[in-house]
């Protein structure tokens, strides 16, 4: 009874009420709150098993586009095409290139810009494979391939058709950094002014002579890297 008199020294308890006459009242249970969050002992305890837990990941919903847009910034991406391309089909695409270790930059190109490119040219984007856009993507990364063959390369994509096989129709073969020191020496013994244009840091004409031997198929960095090595 005392500690009922103070509670209501204090406000009109928070509490539920039993009506058992027009002018009478009595408690009946206290409202829902902090006070009544206890475990249901009617049940027993539930034991949360790893199988349990995978399931409830598989349910968790995709994140929001803009928190997407704000990890991609971080990449350190163009914002404009981010926005594009998170609401577009080719984001699945950009994803299978991340997950196969394609820098961002370079995944944002295969995924965005050049798909837009041969759009514009009517290639028929249908009959490209995400695995084989990711394989051809590496290629470039690793320098087996320059960036500026790959529209070639993907417009003759033919739907049945491996990249592979693709590439060995253009003409494309491995050129090792062993394969270019030899090439390259050849050159600049046969064209003495190569060896100047290099020295002075002007590479476009020993290029351009490579693009001739290799059908526009040896990656610059790779040439850069055999002449480090004469």
């Amino acid at each position: 009874i005392y500690i009922r008199a103070a509670e209501a020294l204090e406000g009109v308890p928070n509490e539920t009420r039993q009506v058992l006459s027009p002018h009478e009242t009595t408690f009946e249970r206290i409202l829902p709150g902090p006070d009544r969050m206890y475990p249901d002992t009617d049940m027993p305890p539930i034991e949360i098993t790893e199988d349990m837990l995978r399931r409830a990941r598989e349910h968790v919903p995709e994140p929001p586009l803009w928190e997407v847009e704000r990890e991609l910034e971080k990449m350190g991406l163009d914002r404009e095409k981010i926005r594009e391309l998170v609401v577009s089909p080719l984001f699945k695409l950009f994803k299978m290139l991340i997950e196969a270790g394609i820098r961002p930059p370079l995944a944002l190109y295969f995924s965005y810009d050049l798909p837009r490119a041969l759009r514009r040219r009517g290639v028929d984007m249908s009959v490209l494979v995400p695995e084989e856009l990711c394989k051809l993507a590496k290629m470039v990364q690793e320098e087996r391939l320059p960036l500026k063959a790959a529209p070639r390369v993907i417009a003759s994509l033919k739907e049945g058709r491996s990249l592979q096989e693709t590439l060995e129709s253009l003409g494309w073969r491995e050129v090792t950094v062993e394969d270019l020191k030899e090439t390259l020496r050849k050159l600049m013994e046969e064209n003495p002014a190569l060896l100047k244009d290099v020295e002075r840091g002007r590479y476009g004409p020993l290029m351009e002579m490579l693009d001739k031997l290799f059908g526009g198929m040896v990656h610059g960095g790779r040439v850069l890297r055999a002449l480090g090595k004469l």
